[in-house]
């Protein structure tokens, strides 16, 4: 009678630690989503930044690479 009682609270017990784990890797799965939707909103939002500075630096007129990237200020500039 014991060991039936000992074997049913090992089942019972093991029953709880699996669902536990499943928890926790769902959990842990829902993060990753989260962390890769992040990741392609912050890609999309430079990307846009990209194309406006980009789209922006070619309104004005251009100086030398050479120097410096002035001719992305004064575009920037004349675009505002």
């Amino acid at each position: 009678m014991n060991s039936i009682k000992t074997v049913l609270l090992l089942g019972l017990m093991s029953g709880i630690l699996l669902f536990g784990g499943e928890a926790i890797g769902f959990a842990a799965q829902l993060i990753e989503l989260a962390r890769c939707l992040l990741l392609l909103f912050a890609t999309q939002q430079i990307g846009g930044f990209a194309e406006a500075i980009g789209s922006a630096a070619s309104i004005g007129f251009r100086l030398p690479l050479r120097g410096s990237s002035a001719h992305i200020v004064i575009g920037l500039a004349n675009a505002v």
